[in-house]
């Protein structure tokens, strides 16, 4: 099973070619491609972690956050939802933390996890719109982020082949 992935630097000023992609790979509806999406920030912005060992028994994920989205999908079972993962590591209760900074979930979005250490996921139930999966994302990290984020992000396109 190979894996391509297809890296775009993204500003928020300029969404039309991320946006066109992400309409393509909702399109596919076979489960076989996603996105996932960090924050474009400084490497010297980004906090220390307390090592190997510590990473390896901590309660949390990592630094930077990383959203993944995964398109719906038509298989064996029907039609599935799409879904939005992120990781991250600002710790319990992070759609507290999101409604506290003026996130909400969108209409018909339903949280599933909220986890310190496996992270967030939402199931997006009904038609949700590249755009509205796009600001949610890039809005939820920044707010999880613990650096200074410039409105750059990295999206990197994947498919299983």
């Amino acid at each position: 099973m190979a894996i391509d992935t297809d890296a775009l630097r993204v500003d928020l000023n300029d969404t039309a070619e991320v946006l066109g992609r992400m309409a393509d790979v909702a399109a596919c509806r076979t489960g076989k491609r996603w996105m996932r999406l960090v924050p474009d920030v400084s490497p010297d912005d980004i906090p220390t972690g307390p090592g190997i060992l510590g990473t390896a028994f901590s309660a949390r994920g990592p630094a930077i956050p990383e959203a993944t989205w995964v398109p719906a999908t038509d298989g064996r079972k029907g039609e599935q939802p799409a879904s939005v993962g992120i990781a991250h590591g600002a710790g319990p209760d992070a759609f507290a933390q999101l409604r506290d900074a003026g996130v909400v979930l969108p209409e018909g979005w339903v949280p599933c996890q909220d986890n310190p250490r496996r992270g967030l996921v939402m199931e997006l139930r009904g038609t949700a719109d590249v755009a509205e999966v796009f600001d949610f994302i890039t809005r939820a990290v920044t707010a999880l982020c613990p650096a200074q984020v410039s409105g750059r992000f990295i999206a990197a396109f994947v498919e299983q082949r």
